[in-house]
């Protein structure tokens, strides 16, 4: 398989052929690899606030990075999955939290196309740079009402609450005290409001990953009109800003592109972390450094092996996914799984 590395940047899209790996554009890439300097200087502030510092925030918008799922006929690079994944790998060996933030920058994008045309153009409305948080997860309780629905419920994980313009949250729809139902199962909408209609809940108190500002929401009787809704469904008919196969993808795809990534790079970091280590500590009675150890010298090549195992399964596997999304294998007419 090739290195994921090997191309020149061509195309906000890159199209596979059969049976062949599909590269990064490198262009994007190196607009990830250059904001080293200024996300490592604000990593501590990030770790302090609990929440990306606003620098590395602008940094990282002024390049682009917030506009690779969104539409080229909205002003995003509508970017290939691949090309996603390695920018996001990039941003995490600087910060992880910065990494994280990609999710909040990108994936809304991706949710949109399920949304009326009128709702594309409410939440595009201030530009290409769509921030959306999102707590997918557990479905609310949501009253069908005139125009819309109305939403109760406090969700958890809503990453970069505090910069996100809107938030999407999930709910059953109820008739009376009854869910509606469906042959599989209750009816799940989508439902995307803006974060100042919701209450912010300060839990996010973790170890680790803290500068994701990751709180609780919560939403008591928020109304959400017609047009910032949609079906939660196994199939939909994507809109006509999202004619690419990228919106074709399904739905755990398309978060897993930023998810994974970024845990690759912990991963990584975690190894050059002991590596450094191993080089500079000596153990009480000895004299040697542990490197000379041969129990951290099995752990470190035992790590690097599942590290690499990982990484080119990932990689091999979403190459394989991206292919299959193409028209050839999935017309624009017919819909598209979630």
């Amino acid at each position: 398989m090739a290195s994921p590395e090997q191309r020149e940047s061509s195309s906000p899209v890159s199209t596979p052929q059969p049976g062949s790996a599909l590269a990064v554009d490198t262009s994007l890439l190196a607009r990830a690899t250059a904001l080293a300097p200024i996300i490592r200087e604000h990593a501590d502030i990030t770790e302090r606030d609990r929440r990306l510092a606003s620098p590395v925030l602008q940094a990282m918008r002024e390049v682009g990075l917030f506009r690779l799922f969104t539409p080229r006929s909205l002003g995003g690079f509508e970017s290939d999955p691949v090309t996603i994944a390695r920018v996001t790998e990039e941003i995490a060996r600087f910060d992880s939290a910065a990494a994280w933030a990609m999710q909040a920058g990108n994936t809304g994008a991706w949710w949109a196309g399920h949304l009326p045309e009128e709702g594309v153009a409410e939440i595009f409305a201030d530009g290409p740079d769509l921030f959306m948080s999102a707590s997918f997860s557990p479905p609310h309780r949501t009253e069908p009402v005139a125009g819309g629905y109305r939403i109760t419920g406090r969700g958890p994980l809503a990453s970069t609450i505090h910069d996100s313009p809107w938030v999407m949250m999930t709910g059953i729809v109820f008739d009376g005290e009854q869910p509606r139902m469906t042959p599989a199962g209750p009816t799940i909408v989508g439902l995307v409001m803006r974060t100042s209609e919701l209450q912010i809940i300060d839990t996010w108190q973790s170890l680790g990953m803290r500068g994701t500002d990751s709180n609780d929401i919560a939403a008591d009787a928020v109304f959400v009109p017609d047009r910032r809704s949609f079906l939660v469904t196994p199939a939909y008919q994507p809109g006509r800003h999202f004619g690419s196969p990228l919106y074709r993808l399904p739905a755990l795809v398309a978060t897993d592109v930023i998810v994974a990534p970024v845990a690759l790079a912990i991963a990584r970091g975690a190894i050059t972390a002991l590596r450094d280590l191993a080089d500079r500590k000596t153990p009480l009675g000895s004299m040697k450094t542990i490197r000379h150890r041969s129990a951290v010298q099995f752990a470190l090549a035992d790590a690097e092996a599942q590290l690499r195992s990982a990484r080119l399964f990932f990689y091999e596997t979403l190459n394989a996914v991206w292919h299959v999304s193409w028209p050839m294998r999935y017309p624009r007419s017919s819909t598209a799984p979630i």
